[in-house]
């Protein structure tokens, strides 16, 4: 009778033995997916910084940097103005 209960018991704690590390893992994933969240947001507001200073500079110096980064060659005529 009591080897049963004794069996019982040891398998009810292996359970919550297991429960814990699958909350522990659970958690863990929760904490990886906020760590994935903040990091998209930083490159997001990264890549949206770097747009904006194209646009200023291609403003301020009148320089299309799309244009100039498909055509390699040097445009002459922007450096005599």
């Amino acid at each position: 009778m009591n080897a049963g209960r004794d069996m019982a018991i040891a398998e009810a704690k292996a359970r919550i033995a297991a429960e814990k590390v699958e909350q522990d893992r659970a958690l863990a994933m929760k904490m990886l997916f906020e760590a994935v969240k903040r990091e998209n947001v930083a490159l997001q507001l990264e890549a949206a910084y770097r747009e904006q200073l194209v646009r200023v500079f291609s403003w301020v110096f009148g320089v299309d940097l799309a244009r100039r980064s498909l055509n390699v060659r040097w445009n002459l005529s922007m450096t005599e103005e």
